[in-house]
């Protein structure tokens, strides 16, 4: 009925309520990431052993396989540790029950645990060695554009916002590049770990993580699941000038919801009607 209130529009107090909620579900989710990836290996276990000694002896490396896999999974715990420990970001979400190891009985959703899964593998392709091919591939030729448009410009006066910021890398990359750029990114997962690589420690290749650990299917050999990675493979402190690069939380059609000069729009991923 014209101007009846809208049935679905929440009042702020609602509205702030349930963001608090989300983030705890993301903090829960990372936090639970230790017994969740045991619980896997001890199915796997469980099943191994449960053959008869003749099937078994048929893999008989899979003991050590389970074993590095626990040790990989423990390495990554860490990561997860050091990423949600920093709840400086989101603290009027009150997120400083991250530091308890035991937030809620609430189990996490599968969901949201392989939110945490792939956050970790996406580490490899934005900052690692290892992802540089994928990285050409996907942010190169959105740098040359950007650089054939803006280049001969000055630099520090082309703003630049990248929707769909993920990890960050894109938007680094045009700040290392001397544009005054800030990421957009509305995933709590990816926010926690991009503020993570970003923000938390100058210099390069100074966190081992083990992407693959969860990953039970195409794997070319036996031994690559466990396999380590370093990152990041460059130092993520080395932007020249000040103030050229920020990250924005929050969905792109809320953040930027009046009227803002941007020199270009850079992303590689697709866009929704709705963000459109």
């Amino acid at each position: 009925m014209s101007g009846s209130a809208d049935p679905e529009k929440l009042s702020p107090e609602e509205e702030q309520r349930k963001e608090e909620e989300h983030y705890r579900k993301v903090i829960r989710a990372f936090l639970f990431y230790r017994q969740h990836a045991l619980e896997r290996i001890d199915r796997a276990q469980r099943s191994y052993f449960s053959q008869t000694l003749e099937y078994q002896s048929m893999l008989p490396f899979m003991p050590e396989k389970h074993a590095a896999l626990r040790r990989a999974v423990e390495v990554n715990a860490q990561l997860v540790g050091e990423i949600t420990s920093d709840g400086l970001m989101f603290a009027t979400a009150g997120l400083d029950e991250a530091a308890n190891p035991n937030p809620s009985p609430e189990r996490p959703a599968e969901f949201d645990m392989d939110k945490v899964y792939t956050t970790i593998k996406q580490f490899v392709r934005d900052w690692s060695l290892e992802g540089k091919e994928e990285r050409e591939r996907c942010y190169q030729p959105i740098l040359d554009e950007i650089d054939s448009r803006f280049g001969k410009m000055s630099r520090q006066d082309v703003s630049i916002v990248v929707p769909g910021a993920g990890l960050g890398r894109l938007a680094w990359e045009c700040a290392h590049r001397g544009y005054r750029c800030q990421g957009n990114e509305w995933s709590v997962f990816m926010l926690l770990a991009s503020n993570y690589i970003l923000n938390r420690q100058s210099g390069r290749l100074h966190t081992i993580i083990h992407p693959y650990a969860h990953q039970y299917c195409n794997n070319y050999h036996t031994n690559h699941q466990s396999r380590a990675v370093r990152i990041p493979d460059v130092d993520t402190f080395d932007i020249p000038g000040e103030n050229l690069f920020s990250m924005a939380a929050g969905d792109f059609l809320e953040v930027y919801s009046t009227p803002e000069k941007w020199d270009c729009v850079a992303s590689c991923f697709f866009w929704t009607q709705h963000e459109i």
